[in-house]
């Protein structure tokens, strides 16, 4: 074997061995961040306390609705409806809410 051969091979595992201990650290000194929340979950979570449905049943549905392009697009339509909606009132958010209601309904079957 040449030098250049050997001497890569010396030096391969030292630099993976060093991308592996850094990938846990943090680098600057910052804080890592937390991992993003779940669209799901706070989807579903918005869902059950403006409108009042059942939480736990569509964070099973949820995921596989999302794989749908529409689908997907009218949930976030209405979480986003629902995030600027005060949700006092039952009622409210669902008056508020009815276009991307209705969207949401015809695009995930619902």
């Amino acid at each position: 074997m040449s030098c250049r051969t050997l001497a890569l091979l010396c030096v391969l595992p030292l630099v993976v061995g060093a991308g592996c201990l850094l990938d846990d650290k943090q680098v600057g000194g910052e804080e890592l961040e937390p991992d993003p929340p779940d669209p799901c979950e706070s989807y579903c979570d918005r869902i059950a306390e403006c409108l009042d449905e059942d939480g736990s049943l569509c964070e099973q549905e949820c995921p596989e609705q999302g794989l749908d392009a529409s689908c997907r697009d009218a949930q976030l339509s209405v979480l986003s409806c629902l995030q600027m909606s005060s949700c006092e009132g039952d009622t409210a958010a669902e008056q508020e809410c009815a276009v991307a209601l209705e969207a949401r309904a015809e695009s995930c079957g619902a």
